[in-house]
């Protein structure tokens, strides 16, 4: 009898013991007499199995034993063999099945990297972002501003002493790192012609800013300058007319028209709002200055004064600045073309064309 190559060491050694049961019961009984005759001749014999019939075949790959085939490699009982069978049907199952769920296919396990199990990795810490309006604030409250105020004299040959009206202040940074020399609130500043005269005389703006022209005569004018990178012209406008133009570049603009050499008018473009203009009796303020240290300069059509001060927290007081003029002298302005105006302005016949 052949079995199965599948079957476990148990089970097979039960077999044959079962098959060796049955063949001494189907045996044929021998004659009585010769049973006689062979008991007080001779011991009776075993009987011989069929050696074909006990033939069992070899497993080809050795299936491994558990703890319990480790103690005997055969039971010597069968009860032992019982109780070696139950205890095999009974073993746990491998990891990663279930005994009683065969049809579901058993799920690999995710291939994780030996390194990333053994290397701890620290948690990522979220990145804390200031907002910029809590940034402005703090460096708001940090900035130490001061005031800067004083009084102007302007002097001139034999210490003859001019009004000190319409002077320009202006403060420019040592360090300009530290300022914003570009703004974003650009302004519109107006100009008025009336009655052959530019109002105001004198001013100060920011650089991009824009300068208007407002005809109010009942004439023509004809606006320009000739101020190194602020040179414009704008041409010739009757009354009633508005025209204009940027300031893109700092500096003293002076502005005149072709038509009537009298009229002009002065403009200072600032890159910083730290400026001023003097009153009548030569006083000015300028506030809300970070503290540092200022080149201070001083314009006026008689005269330039610069020098270098330093802009403390609080009051800074400057009442003895001194203008010298004593080097100046009028000299006629040339028309938009480099050319002297006409010898008899009086007759002012581009008025009228």
């Amino acid at each position: 009898m052949k079995v199965a190559t599948t079957l476990r060491p148990g089970l097979l050694v039960m077999i044959i013991l079962l098959g060796a049961c049955s063949h001494q019961k189907h045996a044929p009984e021998p004659n009585r007499s010769e049973a006689t005759t062979t008991k007080t001749s001779q011991p009776a014999s075993e009987p011989k199995h069929d050696e074909q019939s006990l033939t069992v075949e070899a497993p080809t790959e050795p299936t491994p034993k558990t703890g319990a085939d480790t103690t005997s490699d055969k039971p010597t009982s069968v009860n032992e063999l019982i109780t070696t069978t139950a205890v095999e049907k009974t073993e746990t199952p491998v990891s990663g099945t279930k005994p009683d769920d065969r049809s579901i296919p058993d799920t690999p396990e995710p291939k994780i990297d030996q390194q990333e199990k053994l290397i701890a990795k620290p948690p990522i810490e979220p990145v804390r972002v200031e907002p910029e309006t809590q940034k402005t604030a703090a460096s708001a409250t940090i900035q130490k501003t001061g005031v800067l105020a004083g009084k102007i004299s302007i002097i001139g040959k034999r210490n003859k002493e001019y009004r000190p009206t319409n002077v320009i202040v202006t403060l420019t940074p040592l360090n300009p790192a530290a300022h914003n020399a570009m703004h974003q609130d650009l302004r519109t500043h107006e100009v008025d012609m009336k009655n052959k005269t530019y109002l105001p005389v004198v001013q100060t703006i920011r650089r991009g800013d824009t300068l208007q022209f407002n005809n109010n005569d009942n004439i023509k004018h004809n606006v320009f300058s000739s101020s190194g990178e602020n040179t414009f012209d704008l041409g010739t406008f009757k009354g009633g007319s508005v025209r204009s133009v940027a300031m893109d570049h700092s500096g003293i603009v002076k502005v005149y028209c072709n038509i009537h050499p009298e009229m002009a008018t002065f403009v200072m473009v600032s890159d910083y709002p730290y400026h001023a203009i003097s009153e009548k009796d030569g006083s000015f303020q300028i506030d809300k200055i970070p503290a540092g240290n200022y080149e201070l300069s001083l314009w006026h059509i008689r005269g330039e004064l610069k020098t270098t001060i330093t802009i403390s927290e609080g009051q800074n007081n400057l009442d003895n600045l001194v203008l010298d003029a004593s080097n100046y002298k009028r000299v006629a302005h040339k028309n938009k073309y480099g050319k002297d105006y006409k010898k008899k302005p009086a007759l002012f016949e581009d008025e009228f064309y």
